[in-house]
Formats: structure tokens, sequence, C-alpha cells
């Protein structure tokens, strides 16, 4: 009985405790409104913040965030918070949750997932997966370089480095070829009638109006260097810059794919769409064969024929880069982007995850054949290929295939070796997909 009473003791009071320590917070929030109460949303005081407007309460998403930029920690004040997202030159920040600091160039990207309430700004706890959003006042817009570049491009703000998918663009309208400067890239966007424009992987060029984040952000990349980063692209802003008079648009209410035919008119200095017909890609690889490069490893050919891009994206991933660009010599039986494209929708994506990566450098390694075998040295049997599973060899008067994948392009010669293209991805017996 006597320890039945201690705990009834005990636990009023601790409750009493909780009563206390809310009625507290409630008072010393109160002294954060400015002109509150009857239902309003919470606002500001002056002393939050030093040199912003408050936007609002808004929902954020751990795996996906509405603002690019995160300023690494938590516990941050909004006024810390406000300085570190001015002196990198960002327009907007987003305090959240404990305190985590969020930057971003985009007018827009903070309303994707809805508006919330009851966000406690410039308290210690925001709200779970809430977020207290304002826009930098500043006598003149300054806008952080993107990582790599010296410029800022005529004013155009770095909006971030994101994700970005092969078969499904984030942009939908690309300028034909790759290794363009990002200067290109925003003037072939701008004169196209596009807002963004993203610099990706090798140098691709893309335009669009909308959803550039929609597969979230990504890091370290590099955006005007040779490589961006394996699936990753570097956005920026050609509608908000400095001195632009143009205001930003909203993205619209309903999913937008890239088939759309609705985005940005098209005028008609607009570069050039990228062409997927298989007949011409292949007639691309076939007037490489036989090409005797000296100076081009067997990366850099598949590379600059640009109907490889899925296979050096896998070869990236899978961290094989060096192994391919080695002395060798090497013969790679290279699956062009209609060979990719015949595996179940969505095998790429999932392949190209970090957590696939052995099944990945598995799959890639049946595709690659010691020493240079050309056309004329194959006959048909089994062939010992670097993964050690075997593959079989058929020569007929037809062509050369390996297990059905069939050779469309042969003797692309290297410097560490030779490539055949083929029109199907070979897979090891013990990977079904």
């Amino acid at each position: 009985m006597n320890i039945i009473l201690k705990i009834l003791l005990l636990s009023s009071a601790v409750v009493t405790k909780i009563h206390a320590n809310e009625e507290e917070t409630n008072n010393n929030n109160l002294n954060l409104l400015r002109g509150g109460g009857g239902g309003e949303e919470r606002a500001l005081s002056d002393d939050c913040v030093s040199r912003s407007t408050y936007l609002g309460c808004f929902n954020d998403r751990n795996q996906n965030r509405a603002m690019s930029t995160e300023i690494e920690g938590r516990g941050y004040t909004a006024r810390e918070c406000e300085s570190a997202c001015a002196e990198r030159g960002f327009l907007y920040f987003g305090r959240q949750w404990r305190g985590q600091c969020f930057c971003s160039n985009s007018d827009y990207s903070y309303k994707k997932h809805g508006t919330a309430s009851n966000c406690d700004c410039c308290g210690t706890n925001v709200g779970s997966n809430k977020m207290c959003v304002y826009e930098l006042q500043t006598a003149e817009a300054t806008y952080a370089a993107a990582p790599g570049c010296t410029d800022r491009f005529n004013g155009a703000p770095y909006l971030g480095c994101y994700e970005d998918r092969n078969r499904k663009r984030a942009l939908p309208h690309e300028v034909h070829g790759k290794f363009h400067s990002a200067e290109f890239c925003q003037m072939e966007c701008k004169e196209a009638g596009y807002r963004y424009f993203a610099r990706q992987w090798r140098g691709q060029c893309f335009c669009g109006d909308y959803d550039y984040n929609k597969y979230g952000p990504a890091s370290n990349c590099d955006c005007c260097g040779r490589n961006v980063g394996a699936n990753k692209m570097c956005v920026w802003d050609n509608g908000g810059g400095v001195g632009s008079g143009e205001t930003a648009g909203t993205p619209p209410t309903e999913p937008v794919t890239t088939a759309t035919t609705t985005d940005a008119p098209v005028t008609t200095t607009d570069a050039p769409e990228k062409t997927t017909d298989a007949t011409q890609a292949t007639e691309t690889v076939s007037t490489t064969a036989g090409y005797d490069s000296s100076n081009k490893n067997i990366v850099d050919i598949a590379v600059e024929a640009g109907i490889f891009n899925t296979l050096v994206a896998a070869v990236e991933a899978a961290d094989l880069v060096d192994a391919l660009t080695a002395e060798g010599p090497l013969t790679v039986l290279a699956p062009n982007d209609e060979a990719f494209d015949k595996l179940p929708e969505g095998t790429v994506d999932q392949l190209l995850l970090s957590e696939n990566v052995e099944i990945l450098k598995e799959i890639l390694l049946l595709h690659v054949i010691e020493g240079k075998v050309d056309s004329s040295m194959v006959s048909s049997g089994p062939v010992t290929t670097l993964s050690g599973n075997l593959i079989q060899a058929d020569v007929s008067d037809s062509g050369i295939s390996f297990n059905d994948a069939n050779v469309i392009a042969a003797d692309i010669l290297a410097s560490n070796g030779v490539v055949h293209a083929i029109d199907q991805v070979l897979l090891p017996p013990d990977v079904s997909l």
C-alpha cells in the first residue's frame, strides 16, 4: 500500500511540473506574437529576425526537403539561420523542427508540401515536419556561385544540386549534345522560352518551367566541371535573376510528365530536340566502327558516342570508371540506351541506387572480356567474362550475338581495347529482373 501511495504522489508531482512547464512555454510563445489571436496565423515578433519578411508556416518532409540547401547542425535561432543563408547568397530561409536551417533561391519550392499551422517559429521546437519560411530583405540581391563555378551567369541565381533520372527527366526539354558550358545552356534555354536551366552529368543541358526538384536534392555536384555527377544536375533560375522584371511562375496543380505538350511555348530559336530513333542511334555508332582512336579510352568513346548514356551512368554508379580506363586491354559489349529501355520500367533507377551496387557491378562485368577481341576473333562457343560467368557467343551469316544480344556495331577501337555495341542487356544467371 505504501509503495502504491508513493507512486501516486510521484505521478502527481510530475503532472504538476509538466503543466507548469506548458504554462511557462505558452506565456513565452505569447510574447512572440504580433497581433495574433482569434485563430489568426501565428506571426513573428521583430525581435525574432532582423531583415526578413515572414512568409508562413509550411509542411516539410525528411526524405524530400522543400528547400534545397541545409546548414549542417541544429539548434539555430531564426537570426542565426537568417545570417547563415544571407552569407551564402540565398533569398529564402526556413527554420524547421529543432532549429534546423534550410536555404533556397526558389520562390515556390518551399510551398511544395502545402501550408501548416501552429508553427512555433522562434521557440526551441518549431513543430514536427513543419518549417517557418522567411524572405530575406537586402539592399541588393546577391547569389552564391554554384559549386565549381566562379560566375553567376548574368545574375541567374543558383537553385541547388538535384537528383535526375535518365528515363523521366525533371526538366523536359533537352538541348542536343554534351559538354555544354553553363553559359551556353543558359542562353539556349532562355532563347527557347524556358525559365530554368540545368547542367547535368557530362554537360548535358536541360530546360523547363517547373519540377526541377521532383527527385529531391543531391550533393557534391561539380556544376561547371567536366562531370557534374551521375544522375545529378545543377539548376539555375533564368526568370528570377538580379534586375529581371520577370515574375516567378507557379507549378501546375496536376502532375506533369515529360510527355506533355503544354510546356513553355517553343519559339523559332528553339534548340534542336534530341532524337530517340533507334535506327539513327545505331547509325551514329556504326560510323565509328573500325575507327582507331588511339588517344580515347573505352569510357571516353562511350561518352562521346551519345547513345551509351545509361551505360556510362551505370559504370560511374558501380565505381568501374577506373577499371575501364586502365591500360587493359579489354573488350566491352556495350548495351546502347535502347537496350536498357527494354528492361522492366524502373529497373535502371533501382540498379543505380547505392544499396544495389554489387548487383549492378556483377551485371556490368558480365559485359567485359579480358583482352582485345575484335569481331574477326569471335567464334561460336562459351566466353568467360570478368564477372566469372560464361556467356554464349554465336557467329552466323546474320552476324554475331552473345546470349540473346545482337552486335549492332563491331570493332569500335579504343586506346585500351575494343567496344562492340549490342542491343540487349546481358544478365547473370542468378539475377532476375
